[in-house]
This record gives C-alpha cells, structure tokens and sequence, in this order.
C-alpha cells in the first residue's frame, strides 16, 4: 500500500501539470488561428474578393481546432515517471530514489523487500518534509491561461479590423470588394437639415476625391472631398439639403454606385386664419383674424379654423393642455396641406395643443399652441363721477350729476333713477343706443326744491342701463345707490376741547348713538341693495351666507333701536322711534325666508330705507367739533367734503396744532395699476424689439444690393428667413397683448390702446408676408409703422398714467417743506436751550418739549422716505426721470446721515465722551434706517450734550433740506415749478369766483355783473335796477 501512497502525492503534482500544458496548446491553437485568419484576410482583400462565408468558416474552424485539442489532451496518461525525473532535477538531494521508488511494483510472489520499503518510504517521508506542488508555481499557470485570453481577444480584434466590406442582403458567396465605401449610403433626411458624405478607401488612397450630387430639378453639380490628416477618408457636407437628389464619389477617374437621399418633413403649421362669427345679440359683423394662434371672443361665438401646412396630413386635432382626453378633431384633406374646424361653438377658454400625423406615421416635433379666451357678456359698466359718495344738501340746491357708461357690446339705453320721500324709484333716460365699447357721458341736474323735499327727508339715486344679455333678452344694469340727506337751514356747531392725535367720528356725523345706528343702517342698505343687483347670477350657497350676515346686521340694529327708543324723552320721538322699529321689523321679516332661497328683496329694500329716513329725523342739530391737525382732505364723499369745508370756515378759539401725528405709509399699488404698468412695459419691449429687427432689416437690404455672388445671395436670404421667423414671433407677441387687453377687467380701460393695436398687428403682419418673400423694402417699411405706433401707444399710455403720480408727489413735496419747516423751529429751540446755558436739563420742561418734536420728526420723515420708495419703484415704467431722481434723493440721503453719524460718533469718542448705552443706542438707530441724525440729536440731547447735539441737529437740518430739494425737483418733472402751480391756482379762483357771483344773481334775481353796474340780460325776463 505505500507505493499507492507515493502515487497520491505525486498526482495533485500532475494535476496542475496536466492543466498548465493544455494552456499551451490552447494558446498556441489560437495563435496559429490568428495568424491563418490574417494571412487569409488579408490575401483575399489584395485580390480583391470577398464573401459573406468568411468570417463564420475562420470561427468556426479555430472552435473545431480547439475541440480537438482538448480532446487529444483528455485522453493522455499520467506520465508520474517523467513528472519523478522533473522533481528529480530540481531536487538533488532525492538522486533519483523518486522515479527509482515508482518502478517498485510489488506482487503476490515477489513482495517488497526490506531495501525496497525503505526506498519508497523515504521518499514519500520526502513528499511530506517539501511541497512538490511548488515544482509548477501557480503565477505560471494564471500566466499561461491570461495569454490565452489575450490571444483570443486579439483574435477578435483583428477578424473585426480584417473584415472584408460586403453589402447587406448580398447573396453571392464570392463578389468582388469595393475600393471605397461611402456612409451614410442611401439615407433620408429632413428637409433643410445639413449632409454628411464620408469615403473610406481601403486599398491605396487617391490624391484627390470628389462628391457628385444631382438633385431632380438641377444640373449635377461638384465638391471637392476633405482629406482627414493620414486616415484613408474623405469627407464633406451639404450645408442645406431642401429636395431629393443622387450622389456618388468619384476618384482616379473611377466612381463609386450611386446612392439617394430621399428628403423628407415632419408635419407643421405654416399659418392659421381665424373667422368669428359672433351671437346675434352682440350686432357685431363677422370678424376675420389672419395668422394668429390666440382667440378672444364673447361665448356663444361661432370659431371657423383655417390652417396651412407644410404637407397634407391623415390626422390632424387639437388637444386640451388641462385634459389630455379631450380633443377637437380637424377635417383634413389628403391632396392638400389643409386642415380645418368649422362651426366650433366657444363656451369655456383654454390652451390647445395642435397635433399633425401624417401619411408615414410623422408628428409635428413641436405642436403649435391655440389660445381660445372666452368672455362673457358682461355687464355695463356704470360710473357716477359726481357728485362723489352721498352728500348733505339743503332743501333748496342743485345737485349736478356727471358720470359715464360703457358696454362691450352697446347700451339700448341708460339714465338715472331717484327715489323720494314715496321711495318709489322714478326712471329718467339720459340717453339710448350707444354704440359697442364707446363710452358716454350722463350729465343731468337734479333740482331738489322742484321735487318738494324738505329737511331732514331722504333722495337716493342710481345709475341704470339696458342692454342686450347672452340670451337676447333686454337686461338692465343698476350701479350703486348714493344718498342725499337733506340738511337743515339751522346747524349748530361748538367748539369740543381739542385732544391731540384724536379723529373725528366717521362720515362726517357728531357721534351719537342715533347718529351711529343711522350709520349702520344705511350700511345695510348698500348691501341689501348689492344682493339685489346681484340676484340673477347669485349662487345660492353664498347668496344665503350673504343674507345671513345682512339679517344679523338687521337684528343688531333693531335691538340698538328698541333701546334707544325706551329712552326717549318726549311722545315725539317715542313715536317715531315706534315708526323706526315698526320698519326694521318689517325688513327683518323679509331678509329671513331669503336665507333659504333667492328671493327678491325689494320690499326689504324699501323698510330699510324708510327706517333710516326715520332715524334722519331724530338726528341732533347740535355739534361739538375741535380742530384736529391729524384730519385729511380728499378722503370721503362729497358729503364729508362739504361738512368740512363748513367746518373750516369756523373761527375757532384754539390755536392749530401745527405738530402732524404719524401717518402709514401710502398703500401698495392697486391691481388696475399694476395692469397698466405691466401693458406700457410691454409696449416698450415690443418697440425695441421692432426697432432691432429694422435695423437689421436696413443692414441685410445694403448687404443685398452690394451682394456679388449666389453664394452671398444664397446667405442673405437664409439671414433673411430667420429675420422674418422673429417677426412672426413679434406678431404672436402682439397677439398676446391683444388678448391681455381683451380681458374683461381690461376692456373698457384700453379701449383705444385695443383699436390702436389692431392697426399695428396689420403692419407687422405685412412686414412678416413681404420678408418670406424676400422683400426687404416693403419689410422695412411696415416694421418702420408698426415700431412708430408702438411707441405712439406707449407714450399716451404713459401721458395718461403720469397724471397718477401728480397727487402722490403733491402731497410729498408738502410733506418735505414742512419737515424743513418744523426743523428749523426745532433748531431754534435748541439754540434757546443753549442761550439758558443750565447744567441740569433732566427736569427741564422745555427740553422734553424738543425731545417730543425730534421724535415726529424721525416718524414723519420715515413715512416720507417709504413714500418716496414706493413711488418710485412705481414711476420706473412710465416715469423714468421722476424714478431716477428719487432714488437719487433717498441714496444720498442714506449717505449724508451715515456719514454725518459716523463723524460725530469719532468725535465722542475722540473725546472721550461715547458711552456704552449710547453707542449701543446709536448702533439700533443705525439699524432701523432712516433718521439716523435725528436720533443721534435725540440721544445727545438726552445726555445733557447740548454743543453736541447742535452740531447733530444741524447736520440733520442740512439732509432734510437736501431730501426736500430732491423731492421738489422730482415733483417739478409732473406738476411744474411753483410759479406755475401759482397761476392754475389763480385760474381756479377766478373760475370760483365767477361760479359764487352767478349763484349770488341767480338768488337775488339778478344778471351776473349787474351790481358793477353791467347791462342787464335781455334774456333773463325780470326788470333789472343798475347799481
């Protein structure tokens, strides 16, 4: 058994042996392989042969060969005397008792001797003292095996360089290569897309190689092929391909076959003609838009699409953009590159996605968008200019009406209704049959004694008009209802002990509770009238919340009235209190079953109002009323205005707080603003870009004229088709604005800025046509109009929404003389705070009063510096002057007071007069914004340093003047200087006066100027004594 035990230790030794040879034989079947491939390759491309059989016999006799050898090597022996000889020689020390050990074959009749045991003994002993597996390293055999892999990557490599070129779909087993081939081959290309040619020569390269291509409709024209550096290939394009056309490449007086480029497009819009047929009611002729993509029209409107395409198309439909699962199918026609929609019924708006499929299963790359823009019939628009809000007339005035009224789609008839003390409304036409988006004016002057009203009593008027709703129907529009309360002869007014900072009580009245509840009742008036007005489109849900809220108002105001009417203090007015409840209890009677459904409330409309007539009646005649500094004109109606230009006139016993109170800063800008600000930045880009595309239009006409060759020619009419690409965009651009002004918040605002862009759409529409057909003259000058009447437009925009500004920089040039104003009045108390020269000042009273005064100071000047912030962020738009000057101003302002605080916070602690708390106080200032040298005045003179806070104040004194002349220069841009301001005020004097003197004849009996000693009017009718 132990000679079988030498044998197991020497086959893992042969194992590794057995693997490490057949590596090599792999190693050498694949290189030989290799080398029989490239041989055969190589001869069959001298020769000039090809076939499609190459490439699979070389594989598939290299896998046979190796099939063979790894059979071959599976079938020999371990050969363990040879692997004995090998260990041998590199082991001396066994000197040959290894292979001596392995011919030891014992048997049956001839058992291993002594000697003979011994020998294989030592050398298996030896087996275990040394690894002979070490005798074939295990690097060698990743080796060999890694280079058998490399051999056959090479192999690869070379069959995939070596491959002989044949054309797919060859059938012959043997054809003969070509000695060029030529990419892309046959192909097909989208039309103005650029051609890329390569020719690769796979035996000797030409010098040279030529491109010859013939479109269908040309002669066969020539271009040269570009050598790429040492590579056999050449190579060129075709910048513009725009038809079908063969090509081939020919060389050394040999050619290549002939190949075709089919020229193919992907369907697309070329243009979309819009008709508009609008409903009946409307009177409007049917309306054509030519090459646009946006609509805007009332609903109801009948659509008619006509588009042109590039190529006729199978389908054609437009796809909603906010539900792809709806779409509006187009007729198209195969023989023509036509589509169109046809009596498409416009209900609700939306953006439309057009999607084009032609015959070979092509889609637009990038779908043209339709904007649909739905209106509806809107109601008249009414407007009463005068008289403003509810006003308090006597018995025995004129009340002159002025006011306006618009519709989109023209007034059957409009005019004012009144109601009197009976409460029935009396209707009076003004006018009739105005004319679509064409505004009218509504004067018309209501004489209060004609109608028999006596004080105290109640006039309430509206304004009214008809016109024609979405149903054909007559429908009649009532604006908001305004009151008259009819004013005693016989007002009393004392003067009140002034409070500082106090306001009066709203609207004018003295703050009773009768005064109130009147108030609040005439708040439930205007809005159960808003309900009614509202009641044909309400929504029941928030109509019945809506009532809810008036019902509950109703209630409050009857509980008010039953507790002010158990303290009368006379039969008198506890009988008409009884009436005031009797008529709040009959509204509230009707206001309920309206919380449950819409229902008219006109009879609730009517003891509403009766109940307030009733409390006018109660009001007191007496008033107390103290001037107050904080009080602002221009706020209310023309009642409060009136009440306090009475008031003015009284003589009061109190001097003028000449001190404001704080005011909020202005409020941001309204939405109307906003809109117009957004359309004259929009005006101002189109005109810029107008004026771009003209000036390049001007260049590529000079170009033309001076154009040589057909190569320049070719250029500048491609120059030319992306100009008239951006024009067409310039006219979508338009078409945009067009619908922005369309929209019904827009429509009776820009009415004219809508007409006026209608006629630039024209223009730019004739410069787009005549640049695609290549006429620049004509391009030019209809861009030329269409850049002058944007410009146009713009400017009277901006004319119309200076005059915005005006009020706004009235009231800050006041504001900036009257800073200045009280700063020199605080300067003067320092100085006499100064002159008393007192090293105590904590108990001093006149110091608290300066310290009082810098603090409305510092609030007033930061309400004027938000206010200048806002306008001229405002004012960049449309006035770029006013803008820039402010923002100069308030820069400059920021600079002189954080440098003039920086000096003198390095004098203090210079000399050694800085505090902590007060630096720390000066720092927070710095920090807040404006007013930094009023603060620092402020703290100064808190800390008893009166030089100090001299030199702070007038440091102050000298940025407010400089803020208040930037103010008044940016002001004078809008308003005019002062002398001018002077002269319209002297032209409303006299205006004034001539309007008292004709007030004064006519209640006299007398004929204006008659007391000068004029003529009397032969008109007037009435004997006339001079003098």
């Amino acid at each position: 058994m132990i000679e079988q035990l030498l044998e197991s230790r020497l086959k893992p030794v042969w194992r590794r042996r057995w693997w490490l040879d057949l590596g090599w034989k792999l190693t050498a079947c694949w290189a030989i392989s290799a080398l029989i491939a490239t041989a055969l390759l190589l001869v069959l491309r001298a020769a000039g042969w090809a076939s499609v059989l190459t490439l699979p016999i070389l594989i598939l006799g290299v896998l046979i060969a190796t099939g063979i050898v790894i059979r071959q090597h599976q079938r020999s022996k371990p050969d363990l005397k040879r692997l004995a000889r090998e260990i041998e020689a590199r082991d001396p020390e066994l000197g040959g008792r290894l292979a001596t050990a392995l011919e030891q074959r014992p048997t049956p009749e001839a058992p291993l001797n002594f000697l003979q045991h011994r020998l294989i003994l030592e050398a298996v002993e030896k087996s275990f003292r040394e690894n002979w597996q070490t005798h074939v390293p295990l690097p060698r055999l990743a080796a060999i095996w890694t280079g058998l892999l490399a051999v056959i990557a090479l192999f690869g490599i070379l069959l995939g360089t070596l491959r002989l070129p044949v054309k797919p779909g060859t059938t012959a087993l043997f054809v003969r290569t070509e000695e060029v081939e030529v990419t892309p081959g046959n192909a097909a290309l989208e039309r103005g897309s650029s051609f890329v040619v390569l020719a690769r020569f796979g035996g000797s390269v030409p010098p040279t190689a030529e491109l010859v291509f013939r479109p269908a409709s040309t002669t066969p024209r020539t271009q040269s092929l570009v050598r790429s550096l040492n590579d056999p290939v050449f190579g060129g394009s075709l910048p513009e391909v725009t038809e079908d056309f063969v090509y081939h490449v020919e060389f050394n007086g040999r050619k290549s076959p002939e190949y075709k480029v089919t020229v193919f497009e992907f369907p697309r819009l070329e243009r979309a003609d819009a008709q508009l047929t609008f409903p009946e009611y409307t009177r409007l002729a049917t309306k054509r838009i030519e090459d646009t993509r946006r609509i805007t029209a009332v609903e109801g409107t009948q659509l008619d699409l006509a588009l042109q395409l590039n190529k006729p198309v199978v389908r054609a439909q437009l796809i909603s953009r906010n539900d792809t699962s709806v779409a509006i199918p187009l007729t198209t026609d195969p023989a023509r590159a036509v589509a169109s929609l046809h009596g498409f019924g416009l209900s609700a708006g939306g953006s439309y996605d057009l999607q084009l499929v032609d015959g070979d299963g092509r889609t637009n790359k990038a779908p043209a968008q339709f904007v649909f823009d739905v209106v509806s019939n809107r109601a008249p628009e009414l407007k009463l200019l005068a008289p403003r809000g509810d006003i308090r007339p006597s018995a025995l005035e004129e009340v002159a009406f002025d006011g306006s009224v618009w519709d989109d789609f023209g007034v059957l008839a409009y005019g004012l209704a009144f109601a009197d003390a009976t409460g029935e409304p009396k209707f009076i036409e003004l006018g009739k049959d105005v004319p679509a988006q064409e505004k009218r004016s509504l004067p018309h002057t209501l004489r209060l004694e004609e109608l028999g009203v006596a004080p105290d009593d109640l006039v309430s008027w509206f304004v009214w008009a008809d016109d024609l709703g979405p149903d054909g129907q007559v429908r009649r529009t009532r604006g908001d209802m305004f009151f008259a309360e009819v004013r005693p002869f016989d007002e009393i007014f004392r003067e009140g002990q002034s409070g500082e900072g106090g306001q009066p009580p709203p609207g004018g009245q003295d703050g009773s509770p009768t005064s109130k509840l009147a108030e609040l009742q005439k708040q439930i008036i205007n809005a159960t009238w808003k309900l009614e007005r509202q009641r044909p489109l309400a929504k029941k849900a928030q109509h019945a919340k809506d009532v809810v809220v008036v019902t509950e108002s109703q209630s409050q105001a009857l509980d008010q009235a039953k507790e002010l009417g158990d303290g009368a203090a006379d039969p008198r007015a506890e009988m008409m209190w009884s009436g005031v409840i009797k008529e709040m209890e009959r509204a509230l009677a009707q206001l309920v079953p309206a919380t449950n459904t819409i229902v008219s409330l006109s009879t609730a409309l009517t003891a509403e109002t009766a109940a307030y007539r009733a409390l006018l009646k109660l009001r007191e005649r007496e008033f107390q009323v103290t001037r107050n500094r904080g009080q602002q004109s221009g706020g209310g109606g023309a009642g409060e205005q009136q009440r306090q230009r009475q008031l003015e006139q009284l003589d009061f016993a109190q001097n003028e707080n000449r001190y404001e109170t704080q005011r909020d800063a202005q409020a941001a800008q309204t939405p109307e603003r906003r809109e117009e600000l957004q359309v004259l930045s929009r005006l101002q880009e189109l005109a810029r870009r107008q004026e771009d595309l003209n000036e390049r239009l001007k260049e590529l006409q000079a170009s033309l004229q001076a154009a040589d060759t057909e190569k320049e020619r070719e250029e500048i009419r491609r120059q030319l088709k992306r100009l008239q690409e951006e024009q067409q965009q310039m006219l979508a651009d338009a078409d945009e604005l067009r619908q922005r002004l369309e929209r019904p918040e827009n429509q009776s605002r820009f009415a004219e800025q809508r007409k006026q862009l209608e006629q630039t759409r024209n223009e730019l529409q004739r410069a787009s046509e005549a640049a695609s057909e290549g006429s620049t003259s004509q391009a030019l000058a209809a861009g030329t109009r269409a850049q002058q009447q944007l410009q146009q437009m713009r400017e009277q925009l901006q004319q119309q929404s200076s005059s915005q500004f005006a009020d706004e920089l009235r009231q800050m040039r006041q504001e900036a003389r009257e800073l200045t104003r009280q700063q020199e009045s605080v300067a003067q108390e320092l100085d006499a705070l100064q002159k008393e020269n007192r090293r105590s000042l904590s108990d001093s009273a006149d110091r608290e009063s300066v310290l009082k005064d810098l603090a409305r100071q510092q609030a007033r000047l930061t309400n004027l510096v938000e206010q200048a912030t806002q306008v001229s962020q405002a004012a960049e738009n449309t006035e770029p002057l006013v803008s820039r000057q402010l923002y100069d101003t308030l820069r400059q302002l920021s600079q002189d007071e954080a440098g003039g605080a920086k000096k003198m916070q390095e004098e203090l602690i210079r000399r050694g007069q800085m505090s902590r708390s007060l630096y720390e106080q000066l720092q927070e200032s710095a920090e807040r914004g404006p007013g930094q040298s009023l603060n620092l005045t402020e703290q100064l003179l808190r800390e008893g340093m009166l030089p100090q806070a001299d030199a702070a104040e007038e440091q102050a004194r000298q940025s407010l003047a400089r803020l208040q002349r930037g103010v008044e220069r940016a002001a004078e841009s809008v308003l005019g200087d002062d002398t001018q301001a002077l002269e319209r005020a002297q032209q409303e004097l006299n205006a004034l006066a001539d309007q008292l003197e004709r007030e004064m004849a006519e209640a006299t009996g007398q004929t204006p100027g008659s007391a000068q000693g004029e003529q009397p009017n032969s008109q007037s009718g009435q004997a006339q004594t001079p003098g």
